[in-house]
Parts: C-alpha cells; structure tokens; sequence
C-alpha cells in the first residue's frame, strides 16, 4: 500500500491509508527539522537607535489626529475594520526604520 502514496522508505508503523501515511510523514519532517523558537523582543527594546521604537511609533499613531477614535469606532463608524488600522499602524512601524519579523 505504502508504494501507492509514493513511499519509498520502510517504516516503523503500520499505515491504514493516505491520512495515516500523512500523519506519519509529518511527525518524521518534524523530527529532522529541530524547531528553533524566534526569540521575542520587547516593544520598547526593538529600536533601530534610541529615539525610536515600536511603542513609541503606536502611541505616536494613536495620539495623531483622530486615529484614536477611528480604532475604538462607535458613532460615525466609516466601515473601516481593524484590520486595515492595523496595517496603517504596521505600515508607520515599518516606515519609522524599525526591524519587525
């Protein structure tokens, strides 16, 4: 059965069918590849140079005009979502110099 999915390596377990030899073959990718956790970084520690960091560039947008409220929404709601302030937000992280992942 094996060599209809395309295995060419004996295995370990017995496989019933595709969904198991998937499943098999993912935990064996998993064991050859060693993860290695990104380390995080602070909001306030992620500076390109001290004037500047990702904290400072969000307060700075929140404060700015009336970003703040087109956030929180409420009345005089213009359809714009979120997730497009937060690709502004992002975008003004990005453009303020700071390294993002």
């Amino acid at each position: 059965m094996l060599a209809v999915f395309g295995a060419e390596d004996p295995f370990q377990k017995q496989i019933c069918g595709k969904r198991c030899y998937n499943t098999v073959m993912k935990a064996q990718r998993q064991v050859m590849t060693p993860h290695t956790p990104k380390k995080r970084i602070p909001w306030h520690n992620d500076v390109p140079n001290n004037s500047v960091s990702s904290l400072s560039v969000l307060i700075k947008w929140m404060t700015d005009g009336n970003n703040y409220n087109r956030y929180r929404g409420g009345e005089g709601q213009n359809g714009e979502t979120k997730q497009t302030l937060v690709g502004e937000v992002s975008s003004a992280i990005g453009d303020s110099g700071v390294m993002t992942a």
